[in-house]
């Protein structure tokens, strides 16, 4: 696997959506470089300090968000001399989202006050949205662009309100049913939104675009709830992490639980993948895995002791991620944050366990949906397939992989530092 040299960027670099092109922070300068080649395409000069970039969803412009100014400066890859800057004066700006057509910005002010949509066209803002809760994070858009539910809360009570995307005016308002709505969803098919509880409490509830419940779901009462919940990538089933260590998943055609799987201190009869020291003649070590034959017993609580960095409180499930095909399932839960469960869904069962030596820093799948790729924050990258585990040494200086990205077509992967990042090319050929 071949390797990009090292770039700095003083703020997390993003990837484009169709994965063509990498937004960094070089200093005062906003750079955009070919993911291919790592080449520089487009440099504008940015008032510093910028704590985000994003990417709109046509891949065509960039948003960055700066912490001083508290502003969000907006640039044209393909038109250099465009620019536009939004500002709410003293209502201060602390997080912001892409509108579907990517020609207009919903901002978010500070403490939730207020959230502001934003026309790039007529450079004017053609909505307020009152009371959003939860950032950028409280907003969802429906996979064919048309609605955004946005979460709120008045009064004591949480409210789901659903706006056109188009005249940006409200079309439904709704009681989500939560006691401190978490979070919301729209399915990737865009037939029903998902609104959740915190962890306080045990509900899932589904709502048409119009607000009619179809469904609600809640496994068990009077104990913490649900940390995370995640569509699979065609909508046909949605999982539910709560704080017994459980990962339902329900099936939306019945909104029955279709499997459950259990985080245990012991894993039995699964195939798992240590990472080791492996000795190889008289050289140096190498970082590799020991794999078991699949017939063993181990206490996950053993290897965890052996990590004194990481310790919790309160249960939960920190990483729940599905491949792109709903085949496989990678989870990582707060008890055990050096070990990596891989869950096959058709068969029902646990596929394999990954157990690193320092906590999982990131996971994600590729576009295919065959390859698990994690980090840990070494000069190592890890991947898991069917056919087993691998890792490789990163062949750069003083970098330590705390996150990665792969783009949509699987040609490249983006590693990231704290102030730098990496592109690395032909992934699949590795394994």
């Amino acid at each position: 696997m071949e390797f990009s040299d090292t770039i700095d960027s003083t703020c997390q670099a993003k990837m484009s959506s169709n994965g063509e092109l990498v937004a960094g922070m070089e200093g005062q300068l906003l750079v955009i470089r070919n993911t291919q080649t790592a080449e520089d395409v487009q440099a504008f000069q940015i008032e510093l300090p910028v704590r985000e970039l994003k990417w709109s969803p046509d891949s065509e412009l960039v948003m960055c968000i700066n912490v001083k100014s508290m502003t969000i400066d907006v640039r044209s890859v393909s038109d250099p001399e465009w620019k536009c800057t939004i500002s709410e004066g003293y209502n201060h700006i602390c997080d912001a989202v892409w509108g579907p057509d990517s020609r207009c910005i919903v901002s978010i002010s500070k403490a939730d006050l207020r959230g502001t949509v934003w026309s790039l066209v007529s450079m004017d803002a053609i909505c307020e949205i009152p009371c959003p809760r939860h950032g950028a994070k409280g907003i969802s858009f429906r996979s064919d662009g048309s609605y955004a539910a946005v979460a709120s809360r008045k009064s004591g009570r949480d409210l789901v309100t659903i706006y056109d995307t188009v005249s940006w005016k409200g079309t439904a308002s709704f009681d989500p049913l939560t006691k401190d709505l978490a979070g919301l969803s729209w399915s990737p098919d865009g037939h029903c939104l998902a609104v959740w509880d915190s962890r306080m409490e045990y509900f899932l509830g589904l709502f048409t675009a119009n607000g009619i419940l179809l469904n609600r779901y809640t496994a068990y009462r009077n104990a913490l709830g649900v940390v995370a919940v995640e569509w699979s990538a065609l909508g046909e089933m949605i999982a539910v992490a709560s704080c017994d260590g459980f990962v339902r998943i329900l099936a939306t055609a019945t909104w029955r639980v279709l499997c459950e799987f259990e985080h245990t201190e012991k894993v039995v009869n699964t195939v798992t993948f240590k990472e080791a020291f492996i000795y190889v003649d008289e050289g140096d070590p190498r970082i590799g895995y020991n794999a078991s034959d699949g017939v063993n017993v181990i206490a996950l609580r053993d290897e965890q002791n052996k990590n004194k960095r990481t310790s919790t409180v309160v249960r939960e499930i920190t990483k729940l991620e599905w491949n792109s095909k709903g085949t496989y399932m990678a989870c990582v839960d707060s008890t055990y944050p050096n070990v990596v469960q891989i869950w096959d869904i058709r068969g029902r069962q646990q596929a394999a366990v990954i157990v690193q030596r320092s906590p999982i820093a990131d996971l994600k799948w590729d576009v295919s949906g065959d390859r698990l790729g994690l980090c840990t924050a070494n000069s190592y990258l890890y991947s898991w397939r069917p056919e087993g585990a691998s890792c490789i040494s990163l062949p750069l200086d003083d970098f330590s992989c705390r996150r990665l990205d792969f783009s949509w077509n699987g040609d490249c992967i983006m590693l990231q530092d704290r102030n730098m990042y990496t592109l690395g090319y032909d992934i699949t050929a590795s394994g």
